[in-house]
């Protein structure tokens, strides 16, 4: 197995950073940066600036230009699918909880 020689480092300032806030150990593997730059509505029956907006993003590494209702849109659903765990992991805690009584 052949590894891609990516820049890899605990003290990246994020990880650092996370660690002393949260406790949270993170290995920082490839950064990314993300600009955030108009709407989509820019770009409604404008396929020269569509099509500009794409090329501009193929051609950045690690770096990603989104529009702000596409940022807003990726981060409900993140905290969608983190309320949705929580309710998951919480339900499954009250079932275990309940067979340990009826054990008991």
């Amino acid at each position: 197995m052949t590894c891609l020689p990516f820049w890899t480092s605990s003290s990246h300032p994020a990880a650092t950073t996370a660690n002393k806030l949260a406790g949270l150990k993170l290995k920082i593997v490839k950064p990314r940066g993300i600009i955030i730059a108009g709407s989509t509505a820019q770009f409604a029956g404008d396929t020269d600036m569509r099509d500009y907006f794409r090329m501009l993003n193929e051609g950045l590494k690690n770096v990603e230009v989104i529009p702000y209702d596409d940022l807003s849109r990726r981060l409900r659903n993140t905290v969608i699918s983190i309320e949705k765990l929580e309710a998951a992991s919480k339900t499954s805690k009250t079932g275990a909880k309940a067979k340990v009584r009826k054990s008991g």
